[in-house]
């Protein structure tokens, strides 16, 4: 019997983050470049460029009163802790997705060590992204909840 093909929705929008991108390593933007370019090529749509930054002047919600995103986010920022990292103002916002990856992971971890009776491998990098979800502050999340930012 032959395999049913499905019908598959594709991606109609490329998000470009400009707080983000181009990166410092000239190597790194080469492969991204020249990925995203594909993507347009394959998908047969162009970029969208967009500054969280820009967004965020534009139309601030009201919990941040006149604090750009950066100031918004600096409780969350490695910038505050520079013992454990360093952060450009404009990548303020990765804390909290380093948070979000380790707690993400939270059951894995249990279910393994149980299983297991050991942690499960950690590489280098995550072992530094999860230090850095320390510096998350739990009263900075709950106000994100609870303002639904």
């Amino acid at each position: 019997m032959k395999p049913r093909l499905t019908q598959v929705q594709l991606p109609n929008r490329i998000v470009w983050l400009k707080d983000f991108l181009p990166t410092s390593n000239p190597a790194q933007m080469k492969v991204i470049e020249k990925f995203t370019r594909d993507l347009e090529s394959t998908l047969g749509v162009k970029r969208t460029e967009i500054s969280l930054s820009e967004t965020w002047s534009s139309m601030p919600p009201a919990a941040a009163g006149s604090e750009t995103l950066d100031e918004f986010l600096d409780e969350v920022s490695c910038s505050r802790y520079p013992s454990i990292c360093y952060v450009i103002p404009s990548q303020a916002g990765w804390a909290p997705v380093f948070y979000d990856a380790y707690h993400n992971l939270d059951t894995f971890r249990e279910d393994y060590k149980e299983k297991f009776d050991k942690k499960p491998y950690v590489t280098p990098y995550n072992r530094w992204k999860w230090l850095v979800r320390l510096a998350y502050p739990s009263k900075t999340s709950s106000l994100i909840r609870r303002e639904g930012l």
